[in-house]
């Protein structure tokens, strides 16, 4: 956990810098991997996570409105409830349930960025949940996500069986 700190502060600290230096970045986590260590040749102990994309704007966007909305405190009473394993389980469960859904009703509109990162929070859950079902939906879903890199449509079948195991464990 620190190592992924340290990449994200560095990958911070580089994105800053640019900005000072007029040009613009973009750090991005949804990308194949494996298709990534191949063109850049790293050994198989090297892990890429993050890439930072530079380049020049030709003039800077405006900042986005702040949507105070969506901005939400818990309360000390709340977190502690919060704090039991099983209620810990139960939230992780349901949202897992509605990530799954998601990305299994999405499949008629047109490939989204949307897609990818409802798997990956779903593989994040998975890994949360320790309890084997979780490792075989963990692995479908892993599978699924990169044959949507590589533009397989076989990715979806994947997806669907994620979901039923999921059904058929609550």
């Amino acid at each position: 956990h620190y190592a992924l700190m340290d990449v994200a502060m560095a990958c911070q600290n580089m994105m800053l810098r640019a900005f000072e230096m007029n040009v613009g970045s973009c750090p991005v986590t949804s990308f194949d991997k494996t298709a990534l260590s191949e063109v850049l040749s790293l050994p198989e102990y090297h892990e890429p996570v993050i890439l930072v994309i530079l380049g020049h704007y030709k003039k800077l966007p405006p900042a986005p409105r702040r949507r105070d909305d969506v901005i939400h405190m818990e309360k000390p009473t709340e977190v502690n409830k919060l704090q039991t394993e099983s209620h810990k389980v139960a939230v992780l469960k349901n949202l897992l349930g509605f990530i799954l859904t998601t990305i299994h009703t999405s499949i008629n509109e047109p490939p989204e960025y949307a897609i990818i990162r409802l798997m990956e929070i779903a593989i994040k859950i998975c890994e949360n949940l320790e309890h084997p079902k979780f490792n075989e939906i963990k692995e479908n879903i892993q599978t699924a996500l990169e044959m949507y890199f590589h533009g397989d449509e076989r990715y979806f079948s994947l997806v669907e069986k994620a979901l039923s195991d999921f059904l058929d464990d609550i």
